[in-house]
């Protein structure tokens, strides 16, 4: 399954989670087959590339893995679909790109919305991930992180 992670209009988190786990229930309980199934949730965390006057919101991508540990999709998409920028960044011109075209008042956009890929993963898994590692780059910015569900 492909998901349009950057360009408008975007789905729902929460839509996200539930299309991985209507996959799932296909895969498992209606398909013919005896299927051994690979599941790769790939792209950034936070990132909003080519906007000016971006940075790296450490503490979104802290949330984020944070749920991935817990193995809680919903509350992770819950936490990516109500998120709001803070007040105090209003004057940063990458502040418009927030809107991600998902209709989300001030939601998160740009290259952050492949957390979406994220979610689907840990949804399919529908249990607590490991996080391997987290690589907050400064240069570019973007939030890189590792993780994997066992099976």
């Amino acid at each position: 399954m492909l998901v349009n992670c950057y360009y408008s209009p975007q789905p729902s988190a929460a839509r996200c989670v539930n299309l991985a786990r209507a996959a799932k229930h296909i895969i498992e309980r209606e398909w013919p087959a005896d299927l051994k199934v690979g599941v790769l949730g790939s792209g950034g965390l936070w990132h909003l590339p080519g906007q000016p006057d971006t940075y790296l919101d450490e503490e979104f991508d802290g949330a984020i893995l944070d749920r991935v540990r817990s193995g809680d999709a919903d509350n992770m998409a819950h936490y990516f679909d109500t998120w709001q920028p803070k007040p105090e960044l209003a004057h940063l011109r990458c502040y418009a790109a927030f809107s991600g075209g998902t209709g989300m008042k001030a939601g998160v956009g740009g290259g952050t919305g492949e957390v979406r890929n994220w979610m689907m993963a840990a949804a399919m898994a529908d249990r607590p991930g490991t996080v391997v590692d987290y690589v907050p780059v400064y240069s570019s910015p973007c939030g890189m992180g590792f993780a994997y569900w066992n099976m």
